[in-house]
């Protein structure tokens, strides 16, 4: 076993691995370099707002609670996040007729307008990062995080 190696449970796993998962290691190399990405094309969004963006591009007109489900925000960062891109003058915001605690968040123009640059920079990183990586290979990862999700209630 190389000492980076540890085993548990009958898994064999890489330690650095494991630890740069936790640390969040890859979410923060990949969000600095999408933030540097858009920067170059003159885009000041951090990868908060970036994430957020990619979910209205989906679906517009969602609320807030469903953003949070989809970006894994708490409420208050989520709430923090809107205010930002609404002083950016990416969103508008409606509340339901039906439900005044409900808050739809809906792309501005100049929210759709970003997609199309966002979509070129997304992909030059994606191919960056997915180098050498067989489509196949690139499925059972996206499978097997699925499964651990759904392992630890998310």
């Amino acid at each position: 076993m190389d000492k980076h190696e540890k085993n548990i449970g009958g898994y064999t796993f890489d330690t650095q691995i494991i630890s740069a998962m936790n640390n969040g290691k890859i979410s923060s190399v990949v969000n600095k370099l999408i933030q540097s990405k858009l920067a170059e094309e003159g885009l000041e969004i951090n990868a908060e707002i970036w994430s957020v963006l990619f979910c209205l591009w989906d679906k517009s007109g969602i609320t807030q609670s469903e953003l949070c489900k989809r970006t894994m925000n708490s409420k208050p960062s989520m709430s923090r996040i809107i205010q930002k891109m609404e002083e950016k003058g990416l969103i508008h915001r409606e509340e339901c007729n039906s439900d005044r605690r409900s808050v739809f968040i809906y792309l501005t123009e100049k929210g759709k307008r970003l997609e199309k640059i966002s979509n070129e920079a997304s992909t030059q990183l994606i191919e960056k990062a997915l180098k050498d990586i067989t489509p196949e290979e690139m499925n059972i990862t996206q499978s097997v995080i699925r499964r651990v999700l759904v392992n630890l209630g998310e």
